[in-house]
């Protein structure tokens, strides 16, 4: 039967390759990809062709991988446009689109276009093995730190002098707040562990300077350096593994040159430094596999302490670190208990200092209204779309916010339209959470389509690779504070063209779904070449990921992700290399054999 087939395959490939270049085709010129009556659409349609006939379509140990990938990222483009396209609709039955007979249509031909690709794609990964550099390991570990460090730090350079004294919107006045209002009343709705640290360069500027402006470009030089840091230590990580100095340099590019990073190099956002620590315990957890065999204690106090750090720079940062949990136990087997008892410290450290110890500082923890902004989304479209509630459900909805006032408060882009309305009465929701959960309940089993469709317009920028949405500031929004924005270089235009998108191949560097989707294929081919001790330090962006679709704010918030792009570069190394194989010696290092040098 399976000879038959490949008879049959080979026989009629030409056909088959011809079809699915028809498909792809008229998919694209259904999405405006491409101009129908176009010579350049013709073009394309015989070179996907020849593409298709020197493509191994059978790929015998990859088909089904190819197949599952290219049908994924096809349903979630297709899906992803009717959801973004018709988010602020109220008559449009998103759900309807999704599943009709045209969508299947667009679904198989964006897979008919994705999944040659694949078949290069993911034989090309797995088979790929940097080969032995006779250079490699030439210059010092600390030489190397050096020089990234200043080539990062003089490339964020411009953007500080484009943006003097820093970008901050109105989430950064917290800090000058808490360093300057003297206020004496603690909050932790932005963690407090940050405030205090950006409260150092502040107070530090203001003590030199003697001007508000100073103290902020104080900051902004500050988190330059700690980017710089972090991120040059990353290229030092990779370039002590014996990897081609090829691939460190374009991870020194990578930090250095791409536009996001110099942005936020100097924009005031927790989720900054959040992102920068989440890269240092994703090192960690590279070493932990590659020490698998004799983890010492160090190896856990430095997995505890780098835990912690990121467990106190975001409040949400709890349910990405039970993830982590899960994973490592099921994953580590042989040092399961070891581990249980490193996570244990970790959580009663965690909860005794956010819990008793915040309670003894008076400090005022975030709103509860955080962690619901997705199921009030879901109650304020169904208010939005005109559902009808029951008077039960109408009255109990009324006395947390009026039905009239929740239809015109909900903007299906942030949950901030309803949680933080003015006749929104948390106090209402906080003394009667069960009951409100009951009828979330409720609402969502009478009206499964409208919260269906509300979660995935919810969550629609973290799954959608086309999703479109502001990512940086550039500015300083007015505030009490006298704060001027000035630029050192004259005209700006250059910088405002790397933000705006319109680069072509650059702007991929601003899909938070097409990143999510990368690191997916890496994991995958980290644990056909590691086992699946191999996805392990991928995990601390899964748990990022999957909270932001269970409870994200905003439909789509770069900054809430943008961890996931600090550590891409280390994370091909775990997807090249095999980090885990044999048995690590006392300095746990796993070499690899070097070229002796030409005489």
């Amino acid at each position: 039967m399976k000879n038959t087939a490949n008879l049959l395959f080979s026989k009629y490939k030409t056909f088959i390759c011809c079809i699915m270049a028809a498909l792809a085709v008229i998919t694209a010129c259904n999405f405006n990809i491409l101009e129908p009556y176009d010579f350049i659409t013709w073009i394309l349609f015989f070179m996907l062709i020849l593409f298709n006939r020197k493509t191994d379509l059978k790929q015998p140990d990859y088909w089904k991988p190819c197949l599952g990938f290219s049908l994924l990222f096809s349903v979630l483009f297709v899906f992803g446009r009717y959801v973004f396209l018709n988010y602020d609709s109220a008559s449009v039955n998103i759900l309807a689109l999704c599943f009709s007979p045209k969508a299947l249509f667009y679904v198989i031909g964006t897979a008919s276009l994705l999944y040659p690709l694949f078949c290069h794609l993911l034989p090309g990964l797995c088979r790929y093995l940097p080969a032995a550099d006779p250079c490699m390991g030439r210059y010092k570990a600390g030489w190397v730190f050096i020089f990234c460090f200043i080539v990062i730090f003089a490339a964020y350079m411009p953007y500080f002098l484009n943006e003097f004294p820093g970008a901050l919107s109105s989430d950064s006045y917290s800090n000058l707040n808490f360093a300057f209002a003297n206020t004496g009343h603690l909050r932790d709705h932005y963690p407090l562990l940050y405030q205090i640290l950006m409260s150092i360069p502040l107070k530090l500027g203001m003590y030199l300077f003697d001007d508000i402006n100073g103290a902020v470009a104080c900051a902004s030089i500050f988190q330059m350096l700690l980017m710089a840091g972090i991120f040059a230590g990353s290229v030092v990580f990779l370039y002590r593994r014996k990897i081609p100095n090829f691939i460190a340099v374009l991870a020194l590019i990578y930090y250095a040159l791409l536009p996001v990073h110099g942005y936020y190099s100097v924009t005031m956002w927790k989720d900054i430094p959040f992102s920068c620590f989440v890269l240092l315990l994703v090192m960690e957890m590279i070493r932990l596999v590659e020490r698998k065999g004799c983890l010492r204690g160090k190896d856990y106090v430095s997995f505890a302490l780098l835990s912690l750090l990121t467990l106190f720079f975001r409040n949400n940062a709890i349910y990405a670190y039970f993830v982590i949990i899960l994973f490592t136990l099921l994953l580590f087997r042989q040092h399961r208990k070891t581990f249980a008892v490193t996570f244990l410290s970790v959580l009663v450290l965690f909860y005794g200092i956010k819990g008793p110890v915040f309670d003894l500082l008076q400090v005022e923890k975030s709103s509860s209204a955080e962690y619901i902004g997705i199921p009030l989304q879901q109650i304020g479209r169904m208010a939005f779309k005109g559902i009808k509630f029951t008077e039960e459900q109408e009255e109990l909805i009324d006395e947390l916010i009026p039905v009239e006032t929740l239809a015109q408060a909900y903007n299906p882009k942030v949950s901030d339209g309803i949680k933080f309305n003015d006749a929104f009465d948390i106090d209402q929701f906080n003394a009667h959470k069960a009951d409100y959960l009951k009828l979330w309940l409720e609402l969502v089993i009478a009206h499964p389509a409208t919260a269906i469709e509300a979660y995935l317009v919810s969550t629609v920028g973290y799954w959608y690779p086309s999703f479109d949405y502001w990512c940086v500031v550039q500015d300083i929004t007015p505030d009490k504070y006298d704060l001027v924005q000035h630029s050192y270089i004259g005209d700006s235009k250059l910088y405002s063209h790397l933000s705006n998108k319109s680069i072509p191949l650059l702007n991929m560097e601003w899909s938070i779904s097409l990143c999510f989707f990368l690191l997916l294929i890496l994991g995958w081919t980290a644990r056909r070449r590691n086992g699946w001790i191999g996805i392990l330090p991928y995990i601390p962006l899964l748990g990022i990921w999957l909270t932001m679709m269970a409870a994200s704010p905003v439909f789509g918030e770069y900054r809430y992700v943008y961890a996931a792009f600090t550590s891409l570069p280390v994370l091909f190394f775990p997807a090249c290399t095999s980090i885990s194989a044999g048995k690590c010696t006392a300095g746990a290092k796993i070499p690899r054999k070097r070229l002796p040098h030409r005489q």
